[in-house]
């Protein structure tokens, strides 16, 4: 059982068949330390969840970075607000350390 399958039915508890549909829908994929995952502006087209590795989520304001989340091993990364209604995103999503995750 993958980490997102452990994931799954740890808070969700869904049957067998149910949880093989879903994890269908990932695959791994590999982020290179400073890689991004979305930068802001751009569409949110995928749902990722870090396997390893670090991801965070910030914005720049006043030509600082704010950080707003750090994303470890068991998290879901989105702009949800992107993803959901096909807005330009406001967060960028970037690797700290090399990374795998399902998207």
């Amino acid at each position: 059982m993958t980490e997102l399958e452990k994931y799954i039915q740890t808070y969700f508890g869904v049957n067998q068949n149910d949880l093989s549909t879903i994890s269908a829908y990932f695959k791994p994929v590999t982020l290179k330390k400073g890689d991004f995952f979305l930068k802001t502006g751009r569409y949110s087209d995928r749902l990722g969840f870090v396997q390893a590795g670090i991801i965070r989520e910030f914005v720049v304001m006043d030509e600082k970075e704010v950080t707003k989340w750090i994303s470890t091993q068991g998290y879901f990364v989105v702009d949800l607000t992107s993803f959901l209604f096909q807005k330009p995103g406001r967060w960028n999503i970037q690797a700290l350390t090399d990374c795998v995750r399902s998207v």
